[in-house]
């Protein structure tokens, strides 16, 4: 039976992690441990976290880093094996019981470094059905620079191989990023990419998420005022960072056009001449009409 390291960051989610939790340690097929960190909660979290009476699971009690530093701490300290496997969990979710077994039937048709990523079921803080995150026919582009910009991929749906995280550790990023653009990006760039089109998660959209559009009744289809009001909300640039990070730990085993993609894209915020080829150059796009508009505005405005 193949093991599954899941790697939790915990805050303030005493109102629905124990439930996240018992879904956890119900997958079948498969060995599951967990590796908890808690970012400094000050609600109930840390007594249900202690009160969780099983030996599968590690927590660490740590300070407030925010979610971005703390989930790449877990995949800095979370025991490696190439033969084993690796998975992102948020505190507020449900997995149904055979998600885990899914993903590694799918990864294990695939040699050297992979990723597993699944489509997920939208819900509310009720669980009540939303929607499903893309259509039963979506096919997510593993090409750059369109795979760079769609924000195809969340963390809670991904499972990697050991190989792929002995690759995410050859680099430690020194910048605040998000782990699962991170991580899908190098996948798609030095490993393979397995999307999966059925869900196995019940994703839960309400006020208090850390990521996304909140409870927005159309979060799987947001419009263009949706995304704007988010964008005064994220970090700024954070394409032309993650490119750098990749370059620099990574720059040696790049082909040469992904290579000087990610040259623009990360220089392109001080050298005005890359920000004018971006923003000209029709090859730079997502798979939407609306990202793409989005894109091209942070190129604009200098905030790529």
């Amino acid at each position: 039976m193949k093991r599954v390291n899941v790697m939790l960051s915990t805050y303030n989610g005493e109102r629905f992690l124990r439930d996240q939790a018992e879904s956890i340690l119900n997958q079948t097929g498969v060995e599951v441990r967990v590796f908890v960190r808690d970012d400094g909660s000050s609600d109930g979290t840390k007594k249900i976290l202690s009160s969780l009476d099983d030996d599968r699971i590690s927590v660490d009690f740590a300070s407030n880093v925010g979610w971005r530093k703390s989930f790449f701490h877990l995949l800095w300290t979370v025991p490696i094996s190439v033969d084993e496997y690796y998975a992102f969990a948020d505190q507020d979710d449900i997995w149904k019981p055979e998600k885990l077994i899914r993903a590694i039937q799918l990864l294990s048709k695939v040699d050297g470094p992979a990723l597993y990523h699944s489509n997920m079921t939208l819900v509310d803080s009720k669980l009540k059905f939303i929607g499903n995150k893309y259509p039963t026919d979506f096919v997510p582009s593993d090409h750059m620079p369109q795979s760079f910009f769609d924000g195809v991929g969340t963390g809670s749906t991904m499972v990697m191989n050991g190989r792929l995280l002995s690759l995410i550790r050859v680099y430690q990023p020194n910048d605040s990023l998000s782990h699962d653009a991170y991580v899908m990006a190098l996948a798609n760039l030095l490993g393979q990419v397995v999307y999966d089109s059925e869900s196995f998660i019940l994703y839960r959209r309400h006020e208090g998420n850390a990521t996304g559009f909140g409870k927005n009744q159309k979060i799987n289809n947001p419009s263009i005022v949706a995304r704007f009001k988010r964008y005064h909300k994220l970090p700024s640039r954070p394409y032309s960072i993650r490119a750098q990070q990749l370059l620099s730990g990574y720059q040696r085993k790049l082909n040469s056009s992904d290579a000087l993609f990610l040259t623009e894209v990360a220089r392109s915020t001080d050298c005005f001449r890359y920000r004018v080829k971006l923003f000209l150059s029709p090859g730079i796009r997502a798979s939407t009409f609306k990202k793409t508009l989005a894109i091209k505005y942070r190129i604009l405005v200098n905030t790529l």
